[in-house]
């Protein structure tokens, strides 16, 4: 009778376990759908994405200057006091003569229209706009890539909260399971006050243990939440497991890629092309420009403003070719480019750099790569020898013919190496991350 009493307590505890354990939202979300929201509202890369529209409207500015330009000119002018003019002697009379020519009012209205034949500048202009749409592309890659970086760690981060939160909440049920068995051997005389008493106080441990691991899962969940810009009232759980993740990484290996393939590597080799354009903007600053213009206008000359409809315009046209030659400007043009010359020196170091780093990340994430695979094959077997070992002695302290501290010890070597295995999973989860960030496949 009492044995079934204990039974019903058991129960009742595992009920009560499921009934206050954090009930995971409804709607799962994959690693794949957190970086697609992650890049769609990461407050960066919708900035980066702006930075962007306004290169590529500098592009179609930069054309501007090779359309024809057109103007209209109205000018009405009241020349109340006219300008004095001297005519030599020998005009009008054997002295000079000051007469004044003119109307009151002068109106001119006419089109004016200016075609840039060749300008170098203009078409310079137009090739670096093309050119920085390249560099904000590839500085939208390496935030892209910075940004899925965070939102994997932080994915992956509530993996493992996750599940050491169901460590937990099993040792926590295996405890409790524990005690009533200790329950019944103290009645029956069988053990001790002090092992009762060590039993208690493991239960009251791993009470501890998982509310700390309750409050560690939501922080994370809320950490990922905000990576990915999702409201944080929204209920959500992922949607692998370590079982899925210690799956998925049968098929992980650490793949080599080449310098010219990370972001940076772009980025720096499109800036470098923005340099050298300049150089060439004002190396060839020199060339001259050929416009052609045009002028249709008509004039209107009476001493009388309300006549003007009726008098008549005097009309007048005329078309012609310009062409400037930039001849000294001080050395400005030669200062500047020696200035982008430099840029691009500039540029090859970080490029020789970034090679360098390149050699040295790849080899060291791939070393650590093997490493935590390594850590992760052993920590696998460590958690199936000590689930194992932890059966037999809960056998054989049933049978009572081992001692209460001898099965704590072995419950402790579960922990201990269910713990281990979710940190080296986590770790071998980085690792891989770090490869493909080094290689720039991420």
């Amino acid at each position: 009778m009492q044995l079934k009493k204990n039974s019903s307590r058991i129960i009742l505890a595992i009920l009560l376990l499921f009934v206050v354990s954090p009930s995971f939202g409804q709607r799962k979300i994959t690693l794949a759908e957190c970086s697609e929201l992650g890049l769609k509202n990461s407050e960066d890369v919708l900035q980066q994405q702006v930075n962007m529209d306004i290169a590529r409207n500098a592009v179609e500015r930069s054309k501007s200057p090779m359309l024809p330009q057109v103007n209209a000119t109205v000018d009405l002018r009241d020349n109340t006091q006219l300008q004095t003019n001297v005519v030599p002697a020998g005009v009008f009379g054997s002295e000079s003569r000051a007469i004044q020519f003119g109307t009151t009012y002068n109106f001119l209205a006419g089109f004016g229209l200016t075609q840039n034949v060749f300008d170098h500048n203009v078409n310079s202009d137009r090739d670096i706009a093309n050119a920085r749409v390249k560099t904000r592309e590839e500085e939208l890659r390496l935030l892209e890539s910075n940004v899925k970086l965070a939102i994997a760690k932080a994915y992956y981060d509530v993996v493992l909260k996750q599940q050491v939160l169901k460590q937990a909440e099993s040792s926590l049920k295996r405890s409790q399971q524990l005690f009533a068995e200790a329950e019944v051997k103290h009645k029956q005389g069988t053990m001790l006050d002090s092992d009762r008493s060590r039993v208690m106080l493991e239960v009251s441990n791993a009470q501890s243990t998982k509310s700390l691991a309750d409050d560690a899962y939501a922080m994370s969940l809320l950490a990922l939440k905000r990576a990915i810009g999702m409201s944080m009232e929204e209920q959500v759980e992922v949607a692998d497991d370590m079982t899925t993740l210690l799956t998925a990484t049968n098929g992980l290996s650490a793949v080599q890629g080449m310098a010219s393939g990370r972001p940076e590597f772009k980025l720096e080799q499109a800036q470098q092309q923005v340099n050298q354009l300049y150089v060439s903007k004002y190396e060839k600053a020199w060339m001259p420009s050929v416009q052609l213009y045009a002028n249709l206008s008509a004039n209107y000359l009476s001493d009388d403003l309300t006549e003007m409809v009726r008098n008549d315009w005097h009309p007048f046209s005329y078309f012609g070719a310009k062409v400037s030659v930039p001849l000294f400007d001080g050395f400005a043009r030669n200062r500047a480019a020696q200035e982008y010359r430099l840029g691009v020196k500039v540029n090859q170091i970080n490029l020789q750099r970034i090679e360098q780093n390149f050699i040295y990340e790849t080899t060291a994430a791939e070393r650590s790569f093997k490493n935590a695979q390594s850590s992760l094959q052993n920590a696998i077997a460590a958690r199936t020898l000590a689930e194992e070992i932890l059966v037999t002695d809960r056998n054989r302290f049933s049978l009572g013919t081992l001692l209460q501290s001898q099965l704590s010890q072995s419950e402790q070597l579960l922990k201990d190496a269910e713990t281990n295995l979710v940190q080296s999973l986590y770790n071998f989860l980085l690792a891989d991350l770090n490869v493909k960030k080094a290689n720039g496949m991420l």
